[in-house]
């Protein structure tokens, strides 16, 4: 697959439309679904161990909730978008890249193109720290903030697309593939799923956790891809269905299709979604342990934890 030149590549990966000449509305290639991220960061609270999951629960619906700000944010600050995603395959073509660099070498090696690519990785760091303050200072406000926020990033960082500049299948005439692998197949299937994962586990290295989450999904890029021109090939019934909006009708992939999709991939966005839901309690539960497991409000009095 060939690489689009490096200026033509759209930073904050948006698709403009204007309704009657007059309303520009900005759509996004947001991350996990709405539905998506709320559902993850809200089962997230059950893989917590006790007491930092009776804290959560006090919190369980401003966490779910706020779970969508990143995306909305992308709409005020320009800057949010590359926060979302990484377009390996541009890093990896930068002699001096490996895996794992830091936020400071990268910066050295690529400057102001890392706001093009991508800095998911390195912003998923930088938020960690943030929620590791914020538990340090028992600030409540602040660890439902960054928590929720975290909990974004950590997701979108689970779905292949968001490791490819092939993002949306532009490159390889399959537009629509973002959405309908991120939000049609978890709204219409997720209801199914078995969501309650194990218990969190500590995290030692932060850096490596990160990278391998990143590299495992875009390991699933090829797949992802293939396996939905494989889908239309092959699939012998209507593979869109009409669904009426406030100013026109639209047309997304139907429930069948997304059916058969989801079963020639073997569920991959299902136990990506597991993994979600996983990762996102581990890191909260591993930021708690950094800031040394203070007893918060409302929490019943803490031991020492045991990492799992």
């Amino acid at each position: 697959m060939p690489l689009p030149a490096h200026n033509t590549h759209t930073p904050a990966r948006t698709v403009f439309l204007r309704l009657a000449g007059i309303i520009p509305i900005i759509l996004f290639l947001s991350g996990w679904g709405f539905h998506a991220h709320k559902t993850i960061n809200y089962y997230a609270v059950f893989a917590l161990p006790q007491p930092l999951q009776t804290f959560y629960q006090k919190h369980h619906e401003e966490i779910r909730e706020l779970a969508v700000r990143p995306d909305q944010m992308r709409n005020t600050n320009p800057a949010e978008a590359p926060r979302h995603y990484i377009d390996l395959e541009y890093y990896l073509e930068l002699s001096g890249f490996q895996p794992g660099i830091t936020w400071e070498k990268i910066r050295k090696l690529a400057g102001d193109s890392v706001y093009q690519w991508g800095t998911l990785p390195w912003t998923i760091q930088h938020t960690y720290t943030k929620l590791v303050d914020a538990f340090r200072n028992q600030d409540v406000s602040q660890i439902i903030w960054w928590s929720a926020i975290l909990g974004h990033y950590v997701a979108d960082a689970h779905v292949p697309l968001h490791t490819t500049v092939n993002y949306d299948g532009q490159l390889t005439n399959q537009h629509g593939i973002h959405a309908l692998w991120e939000s049609r197949i978890p709204e219409y299937f997720s209801h199914q799923w078995d969501s309650i994962v194990g218990p969190a586990h500590y995290i030692t290295d932060l850096n490596d956790w990160i990278w391998q989450i990143i590299l495992t999904s875009h390991s699933k890029v090829d797949s992802v891809l293939h396996t939905e021109r494989l889908a239309r090939e092959q699939f012998t019934g209507n593979t869109d269905t009409t669904i009426l909006t406030t100013y026109s009708e639209r047309r997304i992939p139907s429930r069948a299709f997304c059916a058969y999709y989801d079963s020639l991939m073997n569920h991959l966005v299902e136990r990506r979604w597991r993994k979600a839901i996983h990762a996102v309690a581990s890191i909260w539960y591993s930021a708690w342990v950094d800031a040394g497991h203070p007893t918060l409000p409302g929490m019943p009095s803490a031991t020492s934890p045991t990492h799992h």
